[in-house]
């Protein structure tokens, strides 16, 4: 479906962006992108009600991981599992910031939603969050991290950080899609940087959150 004007929720997130002085991603430090993650928790408001949700850490490759794992309001165990990585580039954001969205999503898909705080560069490079990403999946898939045995379905929601890692390296997605036993299914953005000539992007290229700077140094 071709696009012949900007959706009015983006449009509006943009203006408020502009309005309150927000600087392009690739002129702020992490420190500031951090920071300014948090003016999200307003734009995602309070978060759903769900029938609970378990702050704990799990083992990484390098460092315990925090997840918070969100059981669906409604439905009957076994849940399905759902492995939420928020969006940030591997850089900025974290599951408080995400604890909205990742009630919507349990609620929304009857799934329970294990969403993972991966570490971040620059602090920790490539692969490191790559890494956390993947030891997270297969620890939902060998615990019983509902308490009402394995779930019978995994699968995976992530933001542009996972997917930049999809499509720069196709050997590690291949390791993944065996490391899962082809049981997995996967939702992502699309930060596809071939498509930067599409009428679309050249129309927003400006804009907070869009420019086309900040896709390509993502």
């Amino acid at each position: 479906m071709r696009l012949t004007a900007l959706d009015p929720q983006a449009a509006a997130v943009l203006a408020r962006l502009a309005a309150n002085g927000g600087r392009p991603l690739h002129e702020q430090t992490p420190a500031e992108a951090r920071l300014g993650a948090y003016g999200f928790l307003e734009l995602f408001g309070p978060g759903e009600q769900v029938a609970s949700v378990e702050h704990r850490f799990i083992p990484g490759p390098t460092a315990d991981l925090p997840v918070r794992i969100y059981t669906p309001v409604t439905g009957c165990a076994p849940f399905p599992a759902l492995v939420s990585f928020h969006g940030s580039g591997f850089v900025i954001s974290n599951i408080g910031v995400f604890d909205a969205p990742n009630r919507a999503l349990a609620n929304r898909t009857g799934c329970i939603v294990v969403a993972v705080n991966y570490q971040k560069a620059p602090e920790h490079r490539f692969p490191v969050p790559f890494d956390d990403a993947y030891a997270a999946t297969q620890w939902v898939f060998v615990n019983d991290e509902s308490g009402q045995g394995r779930p019978q379905a995994v699968r995976l929601a992530a933001g542009a950080a996972v997917e930049l890692l999809r499509k720069v390296d196709a050997k590690l997605s291949a390791s993944l899609k065996r490391a899962l036993d082809r049981k997995t299914q996967a939702g992502y953005e699309s930060v596809d940087i071939s498509a930067a000539d599409a009428a679309s992007c050249v129309r927003w290229a400006e804009q907070l959150l869009t420019a086309a700077k900040e896709r390509l140094q993502a």
